[in-house]
């Protein structure tokens, strides 16, 4: 009886680690979507699909120093620090299905 009450603890404490872990990794990658605005998004998957800022403000017409600053708030409220963890990001979100482009998406 002490083995199996030794088990059903030690089972107890690998899961709790393993939660704590798995919810800290949640928090590092930011899986939540919302925190970003819906032109950040726009932004994001865009850099996923391999886009430079030049491409993106060409893309969206804007100027380039607005798409500079949207991938800096990409990385800033994120936490992250490069194009390829946005992409993994993206990825993780579910938002590859969106079209790279407008002319992507006509063509």
């Amino acid at each position: 009886m002490a083995a199996l009450l030794n088990t059903s603890r030690t089972a107890a404490v690998f899961r709790r680690r393993w939660l704590a872990e798995h919810h800290r990794e949640q928090r590092a990658w930011g899986l939540s979507a919302a925190r970003l605005t819906a032109r950040e998004r726009e932004v994001a998957v865009l850099i996923a699909h391999g886009l430079t800022n030049r491409q993106i403000a060409a893309e969206l017409i804007i100027a380039l120093r607005t798409a500079d600053n949207h991938v800096q708030h990409i990385f800033d409220k994120l936490g992250l620090s490069s194009r390829a963890q946005v992409a993994a990001w993206v990825a993780l979100a579910g938002m590859l299905s969106q079209p790279a482009s407008r002319t992507a998406a006509v063509a």
